[in-house]
């Protein structure tokens, strides 16, 4: 028996990877985001009162992190943590999913209509744009149960806000309140056009 432990295998869908390199469902989307999606709904998830709004056990959320970096999908069974890891998929895309650019202007608070926020979307690399219209539908179903799970538009995106456009870890604490802030207007007045405009028949993300 070799007196040496075999080195763990590098995940196949990591957190935290540049988009370019990431793996694509056949929707057009990162395909650990399509799988965590489908297993919400395999197991009603979206049903349950305060989904991603809730957090998960810490141990159980580490192992079914696990399971969904490494691919094996099957196998996830919490729904709190699977609807935390697409937070946290959100949260760690380098640079944010809008790109440092654009997400500068978000800070900045310079977009004034939802038109606009919705032509910067437009404006984003495929990839990148897909990924968010992708998070707007799964944000307009989660919603279509209100009546089951309590979460309305405005709670869904001021439980994502935080992660799409993430504050530096030097950032004044006051500075950082009032950034979340700007992503909240931002993330709502997006929704809005978008829902208001016909939402997934409007411009769904496996267009």
């Amino acid at each position: 028996m070799s007196i040496f432990r075999k080195k763990p295998k590098p995940p196949t869908h990591p957190f935290g990877a540049a988009l370019d390199g990431v793996r694509v469902a056949e929707g057009g989307v990162p395909a650990v985001l399509a799988a965590m999606r489908g297993r919400l709904w395999e197991h009603q998830g979206y049903l349950i009162e305060g989904i991603f709004r809730v957090t998960a056990a810490a141990s159980t959320f580490k192992k079914q992190r696990e399971l969904a970096e490494g691919g094996k999908w099957d196998k996830l069974d919490d729904m709190e943590s699977v609807a935390q890891l697409i937070k946290v998929w959100f949260r760690e895309v380098p640079g944010s999913i809008f790109g440092l650019e654009q997400a500068r202007r978000i800070a900045d608070g310079e977009l004034s209509d939802g038109a606009a926020c919705y032509a910067l979307v437009e404006g984003l690399p495929d990839l990148n744009r897909r990924t968010i219209l992708w998070l707007l539908e799964l944000i307009y179903d989660v919603c279509r149960h209100e009546d089951q799970n309590s979460m309305t538009p405005q709670a869904m995106t001021i439980v994502f806000a935080p992660n799409l456009v993430s504050p530096p870890d030097s950032m004044d604490p006051m500075l950082c309140l009032q950034l979340n802030k700007r992503v909240v207007q931002f993330a709502e007045k997006l929704f809005d056009f978008w829902n208001g405009s016909g939402g997934p028949s409007f411009a769904t993300w496996a267009a």
